[in-house]
This record gives structure tokens, sequence and C-alpha cells, in this order.
């Protein structure tokens, strides 16, 4: 296995631990995650129930009562670093958001990504949360056509979790 891959693999279980000591639920990494349903195996979808299409999407498998997505990322550094994001210019989060869409359709969802040597974030559209209430630093990104996504660090993940349990469990 490639250096690479071993990364993600270790940064998935990593958030996998983490929200489940935070929401008090088990969360865990989807096996193969990617590999399973993704690019030439998007057919298997198609096979799938509800409930075994909903375990293989993003990289988390998230508690039977969620109705969320969760696609993690860990890279040594982002293209166009931190600027190209407040520009609203990143090409690799654009890439990042659009791989987290098309799995959650309009579900809720969250990327979960790390840049060595400078932190954890996570993202999460403006439907599931209105951070200008509370007093978190946060980066509002513009994806695609006018549609806004909140990034965080992770160490503000805490102060709102109650909005995303809300938005995982509303559906379900």
């Amino acid at each position: 296995m490639s250096k690479q891959k071993n990364k993600g693999n270790s940064f998935e279980r990593e958030v996998a631990k983490f929200l489940s000591k935070e929401h008090g639920l088990n969360f865990e990494r989807v096996p193969n995650s990617g590999a399973f349903t993704g690019g030439k195996n998007a057919y298997r979808r198609s096979r799938m129930d509800k409930i075994q299409e909903h375990m293989f999407l993003g990289d988390i498998i998230v508690p039977s009562n969620w109705d969320f997505v969760i696609e993690c990322k860990n890279y040594a550094k982002l293209t166009g670093g931190f600027e190209a994001i407040l520009k609203g210019e990143s090409k690799q989060l654009n890439k990042w958001l659009t791989e987290v869409r098309h799995d959650a359709k309009n579900s809720p969802h969250m990327l979960m990504f790390k840049i060595s040597h400078k932190g954890t974030f996570f993202a999460l559209p403006e439907f599931m949360i209105d951070p200008s209430r509370g007093e978190i630093n946060y980066i509002q990104y513009t994806y695609a056509e006018n549609i806004i996504y909140y990034i965080f660090a992770l160490e503000n993940y805490s102060k709102i979790k109650k909005a995303i349990e809300k938005n995982a469990t509303e559906e379900a």
C-alpha cells in the first residue's frame, strides 16, 4: 500500500475515533473507502438498498440514525494554500466538495481535511449552520454557483456539534 493511502486511512481512523468520542456514538472508517463504490465500481450502488448504499457513502460509517456523509482528506499541502480558499479560488477544495456533494446528494454532509503543519479543519454547507451567531472563527467559502460553505478549525468542533447532530438526525 502506498504511503499516501496509508496516510489517508490513518486520518480516516483518527476522524472516526474523534467523532465517536465527541458524540458518544460509534463511527467507523469505511473499509476500502472510495474503492468499493467509487469510480469504476459505481455500478455496485445501483444494486444496493438504501441502508447498504448509505454505509459506503463518504469515508466514515455514521450511526444508523444519522443521515449524514463525511469525506476525509489528508494532504501535505493545499494547492494554492489558504490564500486560494480566502479568495474563493481553491481548485483542490472545490474537487473535495464536489466529491462529498456527489455522495451526499441533498443530505447533510461534512468535509474533514488535514493539511500538514497547518492543522485539521472541517467544512459544512450553509444550510446546516449559521456561525455568525457565535464567537467562532470561520472562513466563508463560496463553492460553485454561490453555494456557501463554512470552514472551521477542528478545535471549534465541540462548539457546534449540537447543530451537526440536529442536522444529521432530522431526516433519519
